[in-house]
């Protein structure tokens, strides 16, 4: 009886520890890189500064 009663109490531990854990894992999520200017955007600005 005690050995279940370790092993439960073990057990909500465990729980425990990778709830907190998931939880800092999530909060430490990198920022998303801001997306570079489309290849299309600077083929149409490379055009209208040789059009001078």
């Amino acid at each position: 009886m005690a050995r279940a009663i370790v092993e439960c109490v073990q057990e909500e531990r465990l729980q425990r520890l990778i709830r907190e854990e998931l939880k800092q894992v999530c909060a430490k999520k990198e920022p998303e890189k801001p997306q570079g200017i489309p290849q299309e955007m600077l083929g149409f600005l490379g055009s209208l500064m040789q059009e001078e």
